[in-house]
């Protein structure tokens, strides 16, 4: 089984602070920290597709490849001390094992005229 799809991806950090005792991360300052990036994404998935004749035991399993075009969404990265202007290439890998719960009509026995 092959497939392929395009998307759109989006990730921050995330700061959570309590007590709120860090001035960097209240309000407008906090966007500075996050490196907020998004932008499109390519997926391929390469693997195998098995269905019993029973029609009990439906898996699948393969590797999964994500290719994000990405960018940073924000003006100045506070850590860095510059503004991040370059193209990012994220690259996700992973193994995708799943079972597959098929609903199947019941033909009908009875005949109408």
């Amino acid at each position: 089984m092959m497939l392929a799809s395009l998307g759109f991806m989006q990730y921050r950090i995330n700061f959570f602070d309590r007590d709120n005792s860090f001035p960097q991360l209240r309000d407008e300052y906090k966007k500075g920290y996050d490196r907020l990036t998004n932008g499109i994404f390519f997926e391929d998935f390469i693997g195998y597709n098995f269905h019993s004749k029973n029609k009990l035991v439906n898996i699948y399993a393969g590797f999964d490849f994500v290719w994000g075009f990405t960018k940073v969404r924000r003006e100045y990265t506070f850590d860095l001390e510059r503004k991040e202007s370059a193209n990012r290439n994220d690259i996700l890998t992973g193994f995708r094992l799943g079972w597959v719960v098929p609903i199947y009509k019941k033909k009908s026995e009875d005949t109408y005229y």
